[in-house]
């Protein structure tokens, strides 16, 4: 992937939040659009789930794979839990769809890693 070749996505759907999000997907795949994860369920340049996807996404199934398509389940996703810190936002975003896992914890070093790319 080129340098910067999602910029006008992550400024479009990502409106203030634009850089943050290019960070988010810097994180996750390395901005690789054809990224796969956690066994075949973690797509994409945001590496969603499919539990992700059923409350955030499209209803389409295609579309799941799409930068612009994952790019509205976050920002849906981010303004769902607009009460929320940036830390807890994050914790919860990256934790989510992991069977138990704790949300008040980081024991993957997650929000530091997404900071990193800030």
């Amino acid at each position: 992937m080129a340098a910067g070749e999602f910029d006008s996505l992550y400024k479009c759907f990502g409106g203030e939040d634009w850089e943050l999000f290019r960070a988010i997907a810097l994180q996750e795949s390395r901005e690789n659009p054809w990224a796969i994860g956690d066994g075949g369920d973690a797509v994409g340049l945001f590496q969603q789930h499919a539990s992700f996807w059923v409350d955030f996404g499209s209803t389409v199934a295609e579309d799941r794979w799409h930068p612009a398509a994952q790019l509205r389940a976050l920002r849906n996703f981010w303004h769902t839990y607009s009460n929320e810190t940036l830390e807890e936002r994050l914790l919860r975003y990256h934790y989510r769809g992991k069977s138990n896992a704790p949300i008040d914890g980081d024991p993957d070093d997650y929000v530091a890693k997404v900071q990193a790319h800030l």
